[in-house]
């Protein structure tokens, strides 16, 4: 007979995601994705005690949304150097749940086929947090994307 598929199972798990070192509202949904399938899969995987725990042994990958550290102001230091087109930027800066941060935007861009970076998208994402400093190749076009799509100067500067 065996288990009956996923969709028609009462599989239910409550699993601790807090100990995840992975910053990020969608590394949260990752890491419950991974663990919904896990319990699905594997009869072993469905302690979710075990399943809390071991949050805390995954690393996210080098770059992407790193916990760094937190300084003596409580400022959080993140490393997301790996992304590098807009909607990476806006699932690692969107994903940080109320925290505000000072946001690091450089480095070489990627355009598109109009030579355009995409940056207005990020807007959105950006007018919550501190500041936006923008450095490198594309630190400057990055700016006056940024300008051009309504991003404050003053408070919360891109350049």
């Amino acid at each position: 007979a065996g288990r009956p598929p996923v969709g028609e199972s009462d599989l239910s798990l409550e699993v601790d995601l807090t100990k995840l070192r992975a910053v990020g509202r969608h590394n949260r949904a990752n890491a419950a994705a991974a663990c919904l399938l896990a319990a699905a899969t594997s009869e072993v995987a469905r302690d979710a005690g075990a399943l809390s725990d071991a949050m805390a042994s995954l690393l996210p990958p080098p770059h992407r949304m790193e916990a760094l550290g937190e300084d003596a102001r409580g400022v959080l230091w993140i490393n997301d150097s790996k992304a590098t087109n807009v909607e990476s930027t806006i699932a690692g800066v969107g994903g940080l749940d109320g925290r505000r941060a000072v946001v690091l935007l450089g480095g070489e861009a990627k355009e598109d086929a109009a030579g355009a970076l995409g940056m207005a998208r990020l807007v959105p994402a950006l007018e919550p947090h501190d500041c936006v400093v923008t450095f490198g190749a594309s630190g400057p076009k990055i700016a006056a994307e940024l300008r051009a799509a309504g991003l404050g100067t003053g408070d919360g500067a891109a350049g």
